[in-house]
């Protein structure tokens, strides 16, 4: 799939967001765990991301600048031409579209360890990542269940975000 087609999919992700569907705050990024995960990407010979719940865009615009193709996804409108608007459900219930694309790797950075999931929501979103990326990036959700099931731990990052207390994991989908 080319970057046009890319856009096109991620254009049909917006819908009507409403105020329930935003369920976490922007927080402050943290640049040098951003730099971290692009240094490894690199090493894993990443050339595309997409970044969901991508906040400000932080990841996105610095894998752009560093040679890696990146598109972002959020909730929150976002002026930089590689972020949509669109929600974890936007995503699931429009993979089809993907025509089984499957990214280098999918970002979902200092969101899935918070509050407020919906379980079901959680279920259908991982067989997304699963389906549709070589490798995952993620914080692990407060109920994991099975939702690791077909994934090999390749590195654990060190903490990040607010006191360093999130701590993300790269996988690589099997």
């Amino acid at each position: 799939m080319e970057n046009q087609n890319i856009t096109n999919w991620l254009e049909t992700l917006t819908t009507n967001i409403s105020k329930q569907d935003v369920r976490w705050k922007i927080s402050n990024d943290d640049i040098d765990f951003f730099n971290s995960c692009l240094l490894t990407l690199k090493e894993f010979n990443v050339t595309n991301v997409l970044d969901i719940a991508c906040g400000a865009g932080n990841f996105v615009n610095i894998c752009n600048k560093n040679g890696i193709t990146a598109y972002g996804v959020d909730p929150q409108p976002n002026a930089n031409e590689n972020i949509f608007l669109g929600t974890f459900n936007d995503i699931i219930i429009n993979q089809d579209k993907l025509n089984g694309f499957v990214f280098d790797c999918i970002s979902i950075h200092n969101t899935l360890h918070g509050k407020y999931h919906i379980q079901e929501e959680l279920t259908q979103l991982f067989k997304f990542l699963k389906m549709h990326a070589k490798y995952i990036i993620i914080s692990h959700p407060p109920e994991i269940g099975n939702l690791l099931d077909g994934l090999d731990l390749l590195i654990d990052f060190d903490g990040s975000h607010g006191f360093k207390s999130v701590f993300h994991k790269l996988y690589k989908v099997l």
